[in-house]
């Protein structure tokens, strides 16, 4: 059985942000969003394609090369969303997702550790 990881507000501030444009780009409920995408980005981070996880074979594979992408997958929702995201920096998920982070996002919501510098690379599940 999956168990949350999200410590940090700003973790929440990015899947929020995720979950919005997943009901912008393919319909639903803000508040139980169900399609799941990969946004496959070049180095500058800039979408290059879209996949929906429908697309079982390219969702999995856009993960496989070294590449920059961001994935938002919700799955038994909704107890559970997993987000995962790889070789981007804060400032440009702040400009892809339109979401302003403050350094007091940084601050653990479990033990009020510090996270600095912003992970390139991270996989949170709610």
């Amino acid at each position: 059985m999956p168990h949350a990881t999200a410590a940090y507000l700003f973790e929440y501030k990015i899947c929020g942000a995720l979950a919005a444009f997943s009901v912008a780009q393919f319909g639903g409920d803000i508040e139980l969003p169900e399609h799941g995408f990969l946004m496959l980005l070049d180095d500058s981070g800039q979408l290059q394609r879209l996949v929906e996880k429908q697309d079982e074979a390219a969702f999995a594979s856009g993960r496989e090369g070294s590449e920059p992408f961001l994935l938002f997958d919700p799955f038994e929702a909704p107890q559970h969303t997993y987000i995962q995201w790889r070789g981007l920096s804060q400032g440009q998920i702040e400009n892809l997702l339109h979401v302003e982070l403050s350094e007091s996002d940084f601050i653990s919501r479990i033990d009020g550790s510090r996270l600095m510098p912003f992970p390139e690379s991270r996989s949170v599940m709610f």
